[in-house]
């Protein structure tokens, strides 16, 4: 498995088929499907798919994707960039199993993504999207330094998108 990056409390790494049951765990959780959407993951199969097909496709056919992100052994959630067809940059993503909200993690790993963004992939600009309602993810969005933008509506679902715009320090 390939860490992206460390940081003195996490782990950035790739997903491996291995984390099928903590990705299960994740992308079915409550939080995960009202703040995200449904991934179509039911059960473990499923999740083994989504990691090969779209989690580690990303890392083939982008050079990113969504990473694991490990605190003290356990795994915690993911953070990272997708890229998606209707946004003009790639866009940080970031969710978290329940137990480990409120420390700091999510803030944590985001910056982490920001700084691989910025000094390995050489990236200018990235985007962030959250729900209207997912406010926690817009305070933290804004809390390390994206800015509203003007909103995007997600093609499937037709939702209006609250949008983000990041660019690193000159």
């Amino acid at each position: 498995m390939k860490v992206i990056t460390t940081t003195a409390a996490l782990t950035l790494r790739e997903v491996i088929l291995d984390d099928a049951q903590f990705i299960h765990e994740l992308y079915c959780g409550d939080d995960f499907r009202r703040n995200i959407g449904d991934r179509g993951i039911v059960t473990l199969e499923d999740a083994k798919r989504y990691i090969n097909q779209n989690l580690r496709g990303s890392y083939l056919e982008h050079g990113f994707g969504l990473w694991v992100i490990e605190v003290n052994g356990e795994l915690a959630g993911v953070c990272g960039l997708v890229k998606r067809d209707y946004l003009a940059s790639p866009d940080i993503g970031f969710a978290l199993l329940p137990r480990f909200y409120g420390q700091g993690i999510a803030r944590q790993a985001a910056l982490a993504t920001l700084d691989y963004a910025a000094q390995h992939l050489q990236l200018r600009q990235l985007l962030a999207i959250t729900s209207k309602a997912n406010t926690a993810s817009q305070r933290l969005l804004t809390a390390i330094g994206f800015q509203p933008t003007d909103a995007v509506t997600e093609p499937q679902s037709g939702e209006q998108l609250t949008t983000f715009i990041w660019s690193p320090q000159a």
